[in-house]
């Protein structure tokens, strides 16, 4: 049975195992998921220009490579760091030592990656996760520029607009919107916050999130659109009837 998600949405599978990527294509295809795939795996510096070229909505990436067996995750935060927002699934291999298994969804995450699989998934259930991944890129635009609700975020020019009007802010509560932007309607922890905006060489004060929303909040107006989630982190969200369908992957 098909999906009904939008044709023009590119999936792309970076796996230079041929089998692996092709079976995967195959499986996606049946799901009226169209997808490309990378064949030029000669080094990471090739392959990122590959993906950066490709500009997918979505990739689905292995962890493991002959050459480097956590290129996948180096490969995603040098993504991130120049800006990419499509959304990333990590794939590693199922390992009999869960305590480096968790090490590595841990560090795949921290890396920008939006999701984790082991080897062997069930299709079904990764076909679930690409389904609302798709449905939420519908809430950001591409070209530098993001939106949601009333709220418009132009990354080249560092301005924001709401309603409109457009809204003076400092270098770190812009950086702040542009998390949450970047997830609509996920919880964020404070720590995952902490380590988008500060860093962990951060040595200031631990309060600093809690101060910085509080200005978001005020310069942004009414209705809020950054909400608490007392024990688990922030989200932004325009609508509470559907915080309990809010993806909860950061929740920690």
């Amino acid at each position: 049975m098909s999906l009904n998600i939008n044709s023009q949405k590119k999936i792309l599978i970076v796996d230079e195992n041929e089998s692996s990527r092709n079976s995967l294509q195959l499986e996606l295809n049946r799901k009226g998921l169209p997808s490309e795939t990378l064949n030029n795996f000669s080094n990471a510096a090739n392959l990122q220009s590959q993906i950066l070229m490709a500009d997918p909505d979505l990739i689905i990436m292995s962890v493991h490579f002959k050459d480097n067996d956590k290129m996948g995750i180096a490969l995603c935060e040098k993504l991130r760091f120049q800006g990419n927002n499509s959304w990333i699934i990590l794939v590693g291999h199922n390992n009999a030592h869960n305590n480096s298994q968790l090490e590595e969804k841990i560090f795949s995450l921290n890396a920008g990656a939006d999701d984790y699989f082991t080897k062997p998934f069930f299709i079904d259930e990764l076909i679930a996760k690409i389904s609302t991944m798709l449905r939420r890129s519908s809430i950001h635009t591409r070209d530098g520029v993001l939106e949601y609700s009333d709220l418009r975020m132009d990354l080249i020019n560092r301005s924001v607009w709401r309603t409109g009007k457009q809204i003076d802010l400092r270098l770190k509560e812009f950086d702040l919107l542009k998390v949450f932007l970047i997830k609509p309607e996920q919880i964020l922890t404070r720590e995952y916050i902490f380590d988008q905006v500060w860093g962990s060489s951060f040595l200031g004060d631990s309060n600093v999130i809690e101060v910085y929303i509080r200005y978001l909040r005020s310069k942004l107006n009414k209705p809020s659109l950054i909400k608490t989630r007392r024990g688990n982190g922030y989200i932004m969200i325009s609508d509470e009837s559907q915080i309990s369908k809010a993806n909860t992957q950061f929740e920690l």
